[in-house]
């Protein structure tokens, strides 16, 4: 007598009251991942399969399979069943999914394909949506207290107005719940405007940094390259371009009305700032606080602020860059010793003992003729003004060199004076952002 064949592992129970021959979805689950302690690889999904004619073809329930239209509106009741008695739904076939207003709450949607599904006002609280796809889907006011977003694809989500945060408070009251897990989570180009974001949200590896980086912008394009930097969120640059806004809006269908706003992005690059300086990444908190400031300077362009109060916010951020841009200032130093070598052997440089002329007046120290001896003297006499600048900026002074009098001394002064500022702006930026 032969035995009778087993029942396949199944990772999901069928709902009470299902008659014993309901067929069960065949779908083999391919990644590893725990269910109620168990790896579901290589098990089979076990939820109903539909009673129409596709569905019994394929033997997959309506979330695995590939023809089921997803898009329709009774996708939400379809849904919210299964998971409000926990079943498990990694690799769902959600693309384009209307789920608007769901009650997603503790969803298993693990490596799920949720490209470009409608989950405005979607409560996911607590989910699992590792290594999800919600590539282009609009979370817009979704709340995502406590969701796990590890390795998941947010590219060009709209998280507008979402909550990403662990700590609520209600009645008066903080209640400290889930975490939120965004490692290694893609969320290149997403629209982050409103959204909150707790400091103790896992963002470690999180790619936030901008699609459009400044190597990617024609270098004819000065301004761009200057201000954009791989971490510009979407939000700035609709904020500040409308012809990108205008292609955002059209490509996404988007309200144009609901236009993110410099005060917005300047709180998201805040919250992102604190985020990782709770999780000690003070490099990618450093980056996000010189976004969190040139926002600022922005709404102080945009709001027409006396010109007086616009000039000390634009002088740190093309010098040093907020304080985190050291090799700017080192730039800025070099630069300013070889102009005012160029300056002070225009104006003449002495010898301080006998008052004669060492190099110039005039520029003829600097015009190299057709001779060797006449360029071998002019690119001497181009070194010692090198020399000269350089123990000025850095009030060295060693006595072998000094300005003419008149227009050089003022040059050596206004030299001298810039040199301690710029060295002392350094040691203040190198010890800022070293020493955290």
């Amino acid at each position: 007598m032969c035995d009778a064949t087993p029942e396949p592992d199944y990772v999901n129970d069928l709902p009470e009251g299902s008659p014993e021959n309901t067929p069960r979805c065949q779908y083999e689950f391919e990644h590893d991942h725990k269910h109620e302690g168990k790896s579901v690889q290589g098990h089979l999904c076990g939820l109903p399969v539909p009673d129409d004619e596709t569905g019994n073809r394929e033997h997959l329930c309506y979330f695995h399979s590939r023809r089921s239209r997803k898009a329709d509106s009774g996708l939400k009741p379809r849904l919210e069943q299964p998971v409000a008695g926990g079943a498990y739904l990694g690799e769902a076939r959600l693309e384009k999914a209307q789920l608007g207003d769901a009650d997603l709450a503790n969803a298993y949607l693990v490596n799920a394909e949720l490209g470009e599904a409608n989950l405005r006002h979607a409560n996911l609280r607590a989910g699992i949506l590792v290594g999800a796809n919600l590539k282009g889907a609009c979370l817009y006011d979704a709340y995502l207290e406590g969701v796990n977003f590890r390795g998941a694809i947010l590219s060009g989500a709209d998280l507008r107005w979402a909550v990403i945060a662990s700590a609520q408070q209600h009645e008066g009251k903080v209640s400290i719940t889930r975490v939120p897990d965004l490692r290694d989570a893609n969320l290149q180009a997403a629209l982050l405007g409103r959204v909150i974001i707790s400091p103790d949200a896992n963002l470690t590896g999180a790619d936030l940094q901008f699609s459009v980086t400044p190597r990617s912008i024609p270098w004819y394009r000065l301004e761009e390259r200057w201000r954009w930097n791989e971490y510009c969120l979407q939000d700035e640059r609709c904020a500040r371009s409308d012809q990108h806004w205008e292609k955002v809006t059209t490509a996404r269908s988007m309200d144009k009305d609901d236009r993110p706003t410099l005060s917005e992005c300047e709180r998201t690059y805040r919250q992102l700032k604190l985020s990782y300086q709770e999780s000690g990444d003070y490099q990618t908190a450093g980056e996000f606080f010189l976004r969190e400031m040139e926002c600022k300077r922005a709404q102080m362009v945009v709001e027409k602020k006396p010109l007086w109060q616009q000039v000390w916010p634009a002088l740190m951020y093309f010098v040093c860059g907020y304080g985190e841009r050291p090799k700017w200032i080192a730039a800025w130093a070099l630069g300013l010793v070889a102009l005012f070598a160029f300056f002070h052997g225009w104006a003449g440089i002495i010898n301080p003992y006998t008052g004669e002329f060492r190099i110039g007046p005039g520029i003829a120290w600097a015009t190299w003729g057709h001779i060797w001896e006449t360029v071998w003297q002019g690119f001497n006499a181009w070194l010692s003004c090198l020399y000269f600048s350089a123990i000025t900026f850095t009030s060295l002074g060693y006595a072998d060199l000094a300005p003419a009098p008149g227009i050089g001394r003022a040059l050596a002064g206004l030299e001298a004076a810039l040199g301690i500022v710029i060295m002392s702006l350094f040691l203040i930026c190198i010890v800022r952002k070293y020493s955290r």
